[in-house]
């Protein structure tokens, strides 16, 4: 049984691996293949001591990251076809990283999943932090009659540069 676990997750290790190569189709991979480690506890077989641990150690990212992309998985894996790869799921070429979709997460329902997939992997950087303002019920830019700039007055630390607004 040992063994069968070791070789399941050397397999699913692989699927990170591929994954990491590919864009926003290959965080899908990274997030199913993180999503049945975990599940599975296949982690166990590793020598980490937990899968957070796991996540951190042997894969070389953080914690949150990796519950993200099994997010993404869980909502947009039921799209991949599993034997081919990509099934409805069309990504230009260029397809920016997988942040979009993890910002996009609270929005998404059943009835819009394809659609925001889509804006999340077709539409250029402007387009898609406008759609985004109006999915979170504000105003976008691109649809601004009359702006309304005022200055904001800042502070910033000499020492690290941080800034913050004054009140």
């Amino acid at each position: 049984m040992q063994l069968v676990g070791v070789n399941q997750l050397r397999a699913l290790e692989n699927s990170i691996a591929h994954g990491k190569k590919n864009s926003v189709l290959g965080f899908l991979e990274i997030g199913k293949a993180l999503f049945e480690i975990s599940n599975c506890d296949l982690w166990r077989f590793s020598e980490a001591e937990s899968f957070s641990a796991y996540v951190e150690k042997v894969q070389g990212m953080k914690r949150a990251w990796a519950y993200s992309l099994m997010a993404v998985y869980k909502t947009f894996g039921s799209m991949l076809d599993t034997n081919s790869g990509v099934s409805s799921l069309s990504v230009h070429p260029d397809a920016p990283d997988i942040t979009r979709l993890v910002r996009l997460l609270p929005h998404i329902t059943e009835e819009n999943k394809e659609e925001l997939f889509h804006l999340a992997t077709n539409t250029p950087a402007k387009a898609f932090e406008d759609s985004l303002r109006n999915l979170k019920g504000k105003v976008a830019t691109d649809e601004c009659d009359e702006h309304d700039f005022r200055p904001v007055p800042w502070e910033q630390c000499s020492i690290c540069g941080q800034k913050r607004r004054v009140e």
